[in-house]
């Protein structure tokens, strides 16, 4: 499910003046964990999609006004740009990467132990008890614990692992504090430079990687939990995988568009 961080973000404003965003310039080298790192509620406002609704009012309405969309892209273009040249700069360089980054074609399958993959991509969802919306992800079930790795090298640009909440039958789903969001429960968002891709893993149990860090293909990320939504009790445990790209949406070029990762996990589970 999409990380209700989403519950975090301000308001659609009814009105706006669009403001032109400010233009990030790098910092010079070496750049730093803290040149790179910005605050998850901007992660999260520029990841999830640009037609995303809120749902704690009488009826759904849009997060984000068509002005805040635009202002978006711009925002995480330039941050896209820092990204890859830190990337770059701390892959390339032995002494600061610390260990040699996986620069070969395709992906690794996530998810290191036994486990089954479904293509529940686009699957309906309810929101608020009685609102659907699409599943833009893949679920891939486990075993608590099993180990998760990063299917692509690149930049952790968010990761969280403090998440607190429980489910009971009396009071249902309860979030109290805490990572990606109440619904993500722990996670990590990757950043792959190669083709300004994003990776969102969530549910975690244990997350091994901080904001910052450069992964390598294949490293180890955390392990499968039940963190999120995934605690309640009729949800099979699984990783949830969710793969976007620059796109056309909401009558806008640049945004992120989730795509179908399912014939390509297939093909790397294939080749585990």
């Amino acid at each position: 499910m999409l990380s209700s961080a989403l519950l975090t973000l301000t308001p659609t404003k009814t009105s706006e003046t669009v403001s032109s965003p400010k233009i990030l310039v790098p910092p010079s080298f070496p750049l730093t964990k803290e040149d790179v790192s910005v605050p998850l509620s901007e992660i999260i406002n520029f990841y999830v999609d640009c037609d995303q609704k809120d749902y704690s009012g009488r009826k759904p309405t849009l997060r984000k006004t068509y002005g805040e969309v635009i202002s978006g892209v711009k925002k995480r273009r330039n941050l896209e740009s820092l990204w890859t040249e830190y990337f770059k700069k701390q892959s390339g360089i032995e002494y600061l990467s610390m260990h040699d980054i996986d620069t070969s074609q395709g992906w690794k399958f996530p998810v290191a132990r036994k486990n089954s993959l479904e293509n529940n991509f686009n699957a309906s969802r309810v929101r608020a008890g009685r609102w659907t919306e699409k599943h833009n992800a893949i679920d891939i079930f486990a075993k608590v614990g099993s180990e998760i790795v990063s299917p692509v090298s690149g930049v952790v640009i968010s990761s969280e692992k403090n998440w607190r909440g429980f489910y009971n039958r009396k009071r249902g789903f309860q979030y109290e504090s805490g990572g990606l969001g109440a619904l993500a429960g722990n996670g990590a968002i990757i950043f792959s430079p190669k083709d300004t891709s994003y990776f969102y893993l969530i549910h975690m149990k244990d997350v091994r990687v901080k904001t910052g860090d450069i992964v390598s293909k294949g490293e180890l990320l955390g392990t499968v939990g039940v963190t999120g939504n995934a605690i309640y009790p009729t949800v099979k445990k699984h990783l949830h995988i969710a793969y976007k790209k620059p796109g056309k949406g909401c009558w806008v070029d640049g945004v992120l568009v989730s795509q179908n990762p399912y014939s390509i996990l297939k093909k790397s589970q294939r080749l585990k």
